[in-house]
Formats: C-alpha cells, sequence, structure tokens
C-alpha cells in the first residue's frame, strides 16, 4: 500500500514536472517568436532611417549650394548694371529646384497598423520613435515652402521670366520677346517678395533638415546597440 502511495505521488509529481516543462518550452518559444518579430521590425525601421540620413545629407548639401546662388542673386539685383543677364540666370536658374523631405516610414507605419510595434522592448527606443516621426511628418517647414512655390514664386517670379528671349532661348523655341531688363526685376515689388520669401525658406528648411538628421543618427545609435545586445 506504501508502495503504491509513494508510485502515485510520483507519477503525479512527473505529471506536474511535464505541465511546467511544456509550459516553459511554450513560453520560451513564444519570447523567441516575440524576439524574432522585434529584431526584424527593428532592422526594418532602421534601413528606413539610414535611407532618411542619406537623403537628409544631401539635402542638406544642396540647400548649402543653393543659398550661394541665392546670395549671388541678390548682389546682382542690388547692382543690375554690373552684371549680365547670362549671370542672372547662371544665379536663378538653381533656385528652382524644390527640395522637400518626406520621411520613410514604411515599417513604421506598418507597425503602428498591425501592432507589432509592441513587440519594441526598449521604451527609449519606442517613445523616440513616436517622436521622430511625429515631427518629421508634420514637417511645417518644407509644407511653407511648397505653399510659397506653388501660390508665389511660381506665378509671381516665373511670369516675370517666362517672356523674355533668354528663356525662350532656353525653352528651345524662338519668339519674338525682349531681352530680360533686371532693372525693371528690381523695380516690380511681387516679384522681389517672392524671390526673397523663396531665398529665405533655405535658413528655416536647413534648420529643420539638421535637427531631423540629428534625432534619425540618435536613434540608428540606440538601434544598432540593441540589435547587438
Amino acid at each position: 500500500m506504501r508502495n503504491y502511495i509513494l508510485y502515485s505521488i510520483l507519477e503525479i509529481g512527473l505529471v506536474v514536472i511535464g505541465i511546467l516543462l511544456a509550459l516553459y518550452i511554450n513560453d520560451w518559444n513564444e519570447e523567441k517568436k516575440d524576439r524574432r518579430e522585434e529584431y526584424e521590425l527593428l532592422v526594418g525601421i532602421k534601413n528606413n532611417l539610414v535611407n532618411d540620413v542619406q537623403v537628409l545629407e544631401g539635402f542638406i548639401e544642396r540647400a548649402q549650394e543653393l543659398q550661394g546662388f541665392a546670395d549671388s542673386l541678390l548682389k546682382v539685383m542690388s547692382n543690375p548694371d554690373e552684371y549680365t543677364n547670362e549671370e542672372f540666370f547662371y544665379y536663378f536658374n538653381p533656385l528652382q529646384d524644390n527640395l522637400y523631405f518626406t520621411t520613410n516610414s514604411g515599417y513604421f507605419d506598418e507597425a503602428i497598423s498591425t501592432g507589432k510595434v509592441g513587440f519594441i522592448k526598449n521604451d527609449s527606443i519606442r517613445e523616440k520613435l513616436f517622436d521622430y516621426y511625429r515631427v518629421t511628418k508634420r514637417n511645417y517647414n518644407d509644407e511653407e515652402t511648397r505653399f510659397h512655390y506653388r501660390d508665389k514664386f511660381a506665378p509671381d517670379v516665373l511670369f516675370e521670366l517666362i517672356t523674355t528671349k533668354e528663356i525662350a532661348g532656353i525653352l528651345g523655341y524662338t519668339a519674338n520677346f525682349p531681352s530680360l531688363d533686371v532693372k525693371k526685376l528690381v523695380a516690380s515689388k511681387p516679384f522681389n517678395s517672392a524671390l526673397l520669401q523663396k531665398v529665405f525658406s533655405f535658413r528655416p528648411q536647413l534648420s529643420s533638415w539638421r535637427y531631423y538628421l540629428s534625432k534619425a543618427e540618435e536613434l540608428l545609435a540606440e538601434i544598432e546597440e540593441e540589435l547587438n545586445h
């Protein structure tokens, strides 16, 4: 009888151990699966951020070049008699470049829509991701620049230039248009106002892009450390 009781207790103990072991293995598998999901998500977000960094670095470099053209164009406008029309267009044409930053948020957006963002266990990384995409998607300065180009620069500035002999030559068609008169442009308040707004738009854009770049690089460093952890 005693042996039977001991055997029963042992059997129950083995069953309990088996159940606990099965639960442990299941939890371990789930944790491993979650960790894999987190790893793949962080790798995807990292690649998106690397793309953002490359774009921002290119925009910053190009905007600095355009700022130089803009400063030179202002000198031409201040002393039109000292410069040729060719010099005016040399400095003016690059200013038609439009740089608008759009963050690459594909992996983060998918993580939000599917709920996978919860796989990111590092609170600091998760909070900084929400903050980074919040400010870059709002991107107020680029939106202001886009609005200005569409509603002010294009109609007010290009309208003054489109019917000149120089523009006709650039566009490759023949027309009996007068040559550019820079002095006349200097006297045009709509032209000057729109041009100055375009020129001064580079400063806030550069400031925003440098801020975004610093946040992206900080995030990349944390994600890299987490991936190598």
